[in-house]
């Protein structure tokens, strides 16, 4: 699985934010910027996309929680491309590109059952950790 494109469409303090992965065939992408531009917060809407939002959110700020979403491109094939996106919700927070919702186990089975425990440790790298 690739991440062709996120969407921080209503994260933490960014509106209709987009990251374009989606030249080149690299399989490893760098954020980098100052202090304080939202390279964290970008790592928190990732977390929250593959494994939903849990509870509580300190990124709801300044989007109210049912206003809060990420989306993403996934290319999961050669060729093949999943557009899905994550609100705060109850129920029926992962939708596809039509507003349908997804089923969740798609999620998982796009992640290889990898938990989100394991995937802080492997993939969140941070000033603290």
């Amino acid at each position: 699985m690739k991440i062709k494109h996120l969407d921080l469409r209503a994260f933490g303090h960014f509106s209709d934010k987009s990251l374009d992965f989606s030249r080149g065939d690299a399989g490893l992408n760098i954020v980098f910027g100052p202090n304080e531009a939202g390279k964290s917060t970008t790592m928190r809407a990732l977390d929250c996309f593959f494994f939903g939002f849990g509870l509580k959110s300190p990124d709801a700020f300044m989007h109210s929680y049912k206003d809060l979403a990420v989306r993403a491109v996934l290319e999961v094939d050669a060729g093949r491309s999943l557009d899905l996106t994550r609100f705060k919700r109850n129920k029926n927070d992962l939708v596809d590109g039509d507003g349908q919702a997804v089923d969740p186990g798609l999620m998982n089975s796009l992640m290889s059952g990898l938990t989100r425990d394991i995937y802080t440790n492997m993939f969140g790298l941070d000033h603290q950790s």
